[in-house]
C-alpha cells in the first residue's frame, strides 16, 4: 500500500468516526483498515471477507431494528 493510499484511507477513517457509525462496526472496520495499511494481519482477500461480514452484520441489525420499530408503531 502506497503512502498516498494510506493517507487517503486515514482520511476516510476519520470521516467515518464523525458520521456516528455505531462504535462496534467502526472499531471492526478500523482494525481491518489498520491491518491492511501495516500488512500485518489480513491479506486482501481475508480483509474483503471480513468487511463483507461486518456489512452483513450491519444490514441484519439495521433490518431488525427497522422491523421492531414498525412493529411497535403498528401496535400503537
Amino acid at each position: 500500500m502506497t503512502e498516498q493510499e494510506k493517507a487517503e484511507l486515514m482520511i476516510e477513517l476519520e470521516k467515518a468516526s464523525t458520521i456516528h457509525l455505531p462504535m462496534k462496526w467502526h472499531n471492526e472496520l478500523h482494525v481491518i483498515a489498520n491491518s491492511l495499511m501495516n500488512d500485518d494481519l489480513y491479506k486482501k482477500e481475508d480483509a474483503a471477507a471480513a468487511i463483507v461480514a461486518v456489512m452483513r452484520d450491519m444490514q441484519r441489525e439495521i433490518g431488525e431494528t427497522y422491523m421492531a420499530n414498525w412493529t411497535a408503531l403498528a401496535n400503537l
